[in-house]
């Protein structure tokens, strides 16, 4: 076990995910992340872009960090990549 998960146990907004972990996702935005600046954000502050990638930013953190219009859309990263993505995030906003 990854000892930096146990960080969540003290932020109630991550305990309740809404759509399941893949592990080909986390894979996919860590990528992204070590590559790409997030960018674009739209005036509704629900996408942004991650390279080519459309990122779903809304509904923090709960159901954010997803690969959105892609057919992995319904899944989500692990914690520590949502909370990675949405430090971006906040730092574009």
């Amino acid at each position: 076990m990854d000892l930096r998960n146990l960080q969540f146990i003290f932020m109630p907004s991550y305990w309740s995910m809404n759509y399941p972990y893949n592990k080909e996702v986390d894979k996919i935005i860590n990528e992204l992340l070590d590559n790409h600046e997030l960018t674009d954000l739209d005036n509704k502050l629900t996408t942004a872009k991650l390279g080519k990638a459309t990122i779903w930013v809304e509904n923090r953190p709960y159901a954010s960090a997803r690969l959105y219009g892609t057919r992995l859309e319904n899944y989500r990263p692990s914690r520590l990549t949502i909370k990675r993505l949405l430090k971006e995030f906040y730092k574009l906003r």
